[in-house]
């Protein structure tokens, strides 16, 4: 094909930069310096968020296309060269520089078009020469081309360009523009398979699935081995809940020879979707020592990264990623999973081929959008109904979740998520369940995930085995609210007077008067267990250990129900050996949803002793963080941080040794 040309800069005088309102000045003064010092992406990142604010600002989006250019961001760059065009079309040097965009992304069409034109009205033009013999390679070399797709002559060109117009309004996501021009393209050739997998494709992001795997099909009955028609039904089956066809139309393509670059990629595409990471990397190997034939090219090096992550192979996923930045650099996808891998494990996503957008069609997520619009704030029961009518609606969004949960990233578990806290429908539960219980995505969303599904009931409250910081551990789940409320009248005001005093001599350590206003209590309300209770502890602290074991045997067994007596009798059975007595005994108390803080610190008291009574101190340990979070003033912290903590055996000697 006939040399690209490279991006020309307009020898016009530019409106002065002065003129700019003052924060689009200073950001396009300091991406000009940018520029000159060819730190690229920095330009991009300075100004992709003011193209939003300032659209049509034209020293802006010339600064812009500029960065684009020199990353090698062929499609961004025809955007805002487009752009440029249609906001000052009498420039020649625009006009150029668009010609030179279309070739650059192998839109040679309408890059002959553009020539043809600027010929036209410039002839005498300075670049008119170079202009000329540009069209002449371009006719050499485009009319075979097209030709062999049946567009013959000057009609053809016309068409072809049609048809790569089409492709480019798609890839901007102009849907409603891109449709109508290859419906007026299939006008003239109705079964030109080209200009029908385009319309599929169209059609499926604009949300009219049935639509698109029709026309596929449509494409298959003219051309049954057509690999992009395949590939792109295999992908409407999966995202559209019908996995069994998808996979037979999946196993069609695996027999289909890809011969080019984009081929491969479009093998490679579907694959990804399904999940199928041996067949993403034997699709990459196809297109080895050719890889840099095609624009796209960074795609497949992106999707065999995600591939050879997800197998378990990090190095070699490494390389396929900084392969892409060579070719696309800036590539998001590609940043952020070499980014996401650098990260300490409990930090890690996992590896995702596709953002959000890709798994969900934009009608999809609008309709979402309309149905949450009636929502206030408050209103729970509203939002959940809202939900729950969008997945009646969208029952395929239903058999997408767990797929978005395994390897659909950032964006699409915080979606999933957000979701799920919202409708909290069964299936909807069950897929958070197993996705907080497997190593996908980051230690805080698989936190998230289970506590929501706690609160539902679908996980017990307590002890859950979950993979944290890069291994299996124990994590102690929290599902209760914590209060300090006062916990209401239990002592008539005498006894509450003596209890007052006793617990006060409790703190000060004066045990034996503590004893015996304890005993005066008693004495006022026999068989109080709370009391009781008090008094079991002053036996413990004066050294009368079996004393107290037996009035604690004695609460528990008038009073089964009190939740003091329970945890006293739970740690007494894990000091002496009985662990499954003490953890039936705390078993219901794991259930329950709201516990005051002192009981909070008699239960985490009482799952330390069982935990190290198992020998398992890094669950006894997360048991003292959670208290010491939740309960930071509790009296006991500094005693259970001892009982946690490993025996430093150096100090140990060194009391001996003195």
């Amino acid at each position: 094909m006939a040399k690209s040309g490279s991006h020309r800069k307009s020898k016009r005088r530019r409106r002065p930069a002065v003129s700019l309102p003052r924060e689009l000045h200073r950001a396009v003064r300091k991406a000009r310096e940018l520029l000159e010092r060819k730190r690229y992406t920095e330009v991009r990142q300075l100004l992709e968020p003011l193209e939003q604010t300032y659209p049509d600002e034209l020293y802006l989006l010339s600064t812009l296309a500029q960065a684009y250019h020199y990353l090698n961001d062929r499609r961004n760059y025809l955007r805002l060269v487009e752009r440029v065009h249609k906001l000052e079309p009498d420039d020649p040097m625009n006009t150029l520089a668009l010609g030179s965009a279309y070739q650059m992304e192998g839109r040679f069409a309408l890059a002959l078009r553009v020539f043809r034109r600027f010929l036209e009205r410039w002839p005498e033009h300075e670049e008119a020469n170079p202009v000329r013999e540009q069209v002449q390679a371009l006719e050499e070399e485009v009319l075979p081309i097209i030709a062999e797709a049946g567009f013959i002559g000057e009609e053809g060109i016309a068409l072809a360009a049609l048809h790569e117009e089409s492709q480019v309004l798609m890839e901007q996501g102009q849907y409603t523009q891109a449709r109508a021009t290859v419906e007026r393209l299939l006008a003239e050739r109705p079964n030109f398979v080209s200009a029908l997998n385009n319309l599929s494709q169209i059609l499926f992001l604009s949300g009219e699935a049935q639509q698109a795997i029709a026309t596929a099909r449509r494409v298959l009955e003219i051309e049954p081995e057509n690999l992009h028609a395949l590939s792109n039904l295999t992908r409407y089956l999966y995202l559209t809940g019908q996995a069994e066809q998808a996979e037979q139309c999946a196993n069609r393509l695996r027999l289909v020879e890809a011969r080019t670059v984009d081929a491969c990629i479009k093998k490679a595409e579907a694959f990804s979707y399904l999940g199928d990471d041996q067949a993403v990397l034997d699709a990459y190997h196809e297109a080895e020592g050719w890889i840099d034939k095609s624009s796209q090219a960074h795609l497949l090096c992106h999707l065999a990264g995600v591939a050879a992550a997800r197998l378990g192979q990090q190095e070699q996923a490494r390389q396929y990623w900084r392969q892409a930045l060579e070719l696309y650099p800036g590539f998001e996808l590609a940043e952020q999973n070499l980014r996401d891998l650098s990260q300490p494990p409990g930090q890690r996503n996992g590896a995702w081929p596709f953002s959000l957008n890709m798994w969900l069609p934009k009608r999809t997520v609008d309709d979402l959008v309309t149905q949450l619009k009636v929502w206030k704030k408050g209103e729970d029961q509203a939002l959940k109904q809202s939900c729950q009518r969008f997945f009646e609606q969208h029952p395929e969004v239903v058999a997408l979740i767990p797929i978005l949960l395994e390897r659909g990233g950032p964006d699409s578990h915080e979606f999933v998520l957000q979701l799920a806290s919202a409708a909290r429908t069964p299936e909807l539960l069950v897929a958070l369940r197993d996705f907080a219980l497997s190593q996908q995505g980051t230690d805080r969303a698989r936190l998230k995930a289970v506590t929501l599904c706690s609160e539902e009931g679908l996980v017990d409250r307590g002890q859950v085995r979950m993979w944290m910081q890069g291994e299996w551990q124990e994590v102690i789940l929290m599902g209760w609210e914590i209060h300090g409320e006062p916990e209401g009248q239990r002592y008539s005001p005498k006894a509450e007077q003596l209890m007052a005093r006793g617990m006060e001599c409790i703190r000060r350590l004066d045990v034996d008067e503590a004893e015996r206003l304890f005993k005066q209590a008693l004495e006022l309300e026999p068989g109080n267990p709370s009391i009781l209770n008090n008094l079991a502890a002053a036996y413990n602290l004066q050294g009368r250990a079996e004393e107290s074991e037996q009035l604690i045997q004695q609460i528990h067994q008038q009073h089964p129900d009190y939740f003091f007596g329970r945890t006293n009798m739970a740690t007494h059975y894990a000091r002496t050996g009985k662990l499954v007595e003490a953890e039936e005994l705390l078993r219901p108390l794991l259930a329950k949803k709201r516990l005051h803080m002192s009981e909070l610190a008699a239960l985490c008291g009482a799952e330390i002793e069982l935990a190290l009574a198992r020998k398992n101190r890094k669950v006894a340990r997360s048991w003292f963080e959670m208290l010491q979070q939740a309960y930071p003033d509790c009296p006991h912290l500094e005693l259970l941080r001892a009982r946690v903590q490993k025996p430093d055996w150096r100090q140990m000697l060194r009391r001996i040794s003195e």
